[in-house]
């Protein structure tokens, strides 16, 4: 699961292992955005920024960076299976009219703020070994930033999938103008834009 790769991300740096958890994560936070649940999609977030960055080569796990990722799965855990639990028993209740989902906050905001605080230290920590090797060069030198081969990656996939993405919206759009009361449809032309949404923000973060 998530938490075995992520406490193996810490002793073994593997670019497929992070990849692997980074998709999960992302798709996570893609469909509670997509639902407007905020508590799921906020954590997955924030925990995401963590895995943006290790993909960008800003800096590696350690034990700080992998007891805020696993505490975040926790909470993620337990706000799902808060979710599950209504959903169950709306269903068994054969309600067929709206209904309001109530999660309780299992302190998700307050840990959002301690990982943005660590994910701040994380960055500047990156900034300030920068500094110090462009320092020891000569001041006329080029400055070189080597992205990973795995941003590089990310991005050939963000702009493969916003292609195959818009293809589809705008075959969408065709039909929606033939059928603009059809709700999968408009569903199909809504998904498609949140996917380059979402995908354009992890590519910018």
């Amino acid at each position: 699961g998530i938490e075995e790769g992520i406490l193996r991300l810490e002793n073994d740096f593997a670019s497929d292992l992070l990849d692997s958890i980074f998709r999960a994560m992302h798709s996570v936070k893609g469909v509670a955005g997509f639902l407007d649940l905020s508590p799921i999609k906020d954590t997955a977030h924030v925990l995401e920024s963590f895995l943006t960055d290790m993909k960008k080569g800003l800096y590696s796990s350690n034990s700080e960076i992998t007891d805020a990722l696993l505490r975040g799965v926790d909470i993620l855990n337990g706000l799902i299976r808060q979710l599950g639990n209504q959903v169950k028993e709306v269903e068994d209740a054969s309600i067929n009219h709206g209904f309001v989902i109530e999660l309780a906050e299992l302190d998700y905001a307050a840990f959002i703020h301690e990982v943005e605080d660590l994910r701040k230290k994380e960055l500047a920590g990156a900034e300030s070994s920068l500094s110090l090797a462009q320092n020891g060069s000569c001041a006329d030198a080029p400055i070189k930033v080597q992205l990973s081969p795995l941003y590089e990656q990310m991005m050939a996939d963000f702009i493969e999938e916003t292609i195959e993405h818009l293809e589809t919206i705008e075959q969408k759009c065709v039909e929606a103008e033939k059928h603009p009361e059809d709700p999968d449809i408009l569903n199909t032309i809504l998904r498609g834009v949140h996917s380059i949404k979402g995908g354009a923000g992890v590519i910018a973060s």
